[in-house]
């Protein structure tokens, strides 16, 4: 029972993956056209918080490389409450693409509390790049 579940979701978000990409290639539509389906939304952040730990790193690395700003908050969620620290790296990479002031805020709060010690310096120079970005900008 608990192997069908897994392969149900490892499916559904496979599904999801594959639609939005074919979506993206077939049609001149922006991201943004297609995040406004809101099933496409709810299946990216049940991949987000899957149990699965392969979908739930290809869903994060999704809506960084896209810059999803609708999951950010699901992403700040599901980085509080992640024991993997490959995958706690994997989302903050993921705020980091997005861009977004929470985001970043809970990417500068991991390089200061994470007990893993890559996972804060990596953390750390993210978060340092985006400032020193903004401050580049805001020279300009």
């Amino acid at each position: 029972m608990k192997t069908s579940k897994l392969q149900n979701t490892l499916l559904a978000a496979l599904f999801l993956i594959l639609g939005l990409i074919s979506n993206l290639t077939a049609q001149a539509n922006s991201i943004s056209d297609i995040t406004k389906n809101v099933y496409a939304l709810d299946n990216l952040k049940s991949g987000i918080n899957s149990e699965n730990t392969g979908v739930r790193k290809c869903s994060i690395y999704f809506a960084g490389k896209y810059k999803i700003r609708e999951v950010v908050s699901t992403l700040i969620e599901r980085l509080e409450k992640e024991n993997e620290p490959s995958v706690r790296l994997l989302i903050a990479y993921s705020l980091y693409e997005i861009k977004e002031d929470e985001g970043m805020k809970a990417v500068n709060q991991l390089s200061l509390k994470d007990k893993n010690s890559q996972v804060k310096r990596m953390s750390y120079n993210l978060y340092k790049e985006y400032v020193d970005n903004l401050n580049r900008t805001a020279a300009l």
